[in-house]
């Protein structure tokens, strides 16, 4: 799904806490799935970021990308509605 958002209330949705403060257009992408960020950095001799949901937040403008999550809970209830996107094979 894809949303359009203030940076701040997307962050929020995507299960940062108090969010990113900011009230800068962006979109928040929700994709499922099982995931494993073997990329992502952590503390020594954890085991890499996993779960079924990824979250990012990309500029309205650019598309730069400006926040990223995995796992961890999502609610868009309080974002307008989404578009939902379809990936891979139909």
């Amino acid at each position: 799904m894809v949303f359009a958002s203030r940076r701040h209330e997307a962050n929020i949705a995507a299960g940062a806490g108090t969010g990113v403060f900011g009230n800068q257009p962006v979109y928040l992408l929700v994709l499922h799935g099982h995931f494993v960020c073997s990329g992502c950095s952590g503390p020594a001799g954890h085991k890499a970021p996993h779960g079924d949901v990824i979250t990012t937040v990309l500029d309205r403008t650019t598309l730069q990308d400006l926040d990223f999550g995995v796992g961890g809970e999502v609610d868009t209830s309080k974002l307008s509605p989404g578009l939902q996107l379809q990936i891979g094979q139909s």
